[in-house]
């Protein structure tokens, strides 16, 4: 089953609690749940990092900077083999 924590929180906070400690590719003991037992494996984590919009424009700064000098690097190799 494919759930996203928050809904797993919602709906089996045991769970929840279990899929907390394990890293990505772990597999789980047995886990006594209210409607069950269960074995978990964590296949995959993903985080949504929150951006503030500094480090948005930061970064978007950044990326502009390496456009232009990758753009000029190309440009002043063209030059140089001109020269040859």
């Amino acid at each position: 089953m494919k759930i996203d924590k928050f809904t797993l929180h919602s709906r089996n906070p045991v769970l929840s609690k279990v899929v907390d400690t394990l890293k990505a590719g772990e597999i789980s003991k047995p886990v006594k749940a209210p409607d069950g037992y269960y074995i978990v494996k964590l296949v995959d984590v993903w985080e949504n990092k929150i951006v503030t919009q500094t480090m948005k424009e930061k970064e978007l700064h950044d990326i502009r900077l390496l456009i232009k000098r990758n753009k000029s690097d190309k440009l002043s190799d063209v030059y140089v083999r001109r020269l040859m």
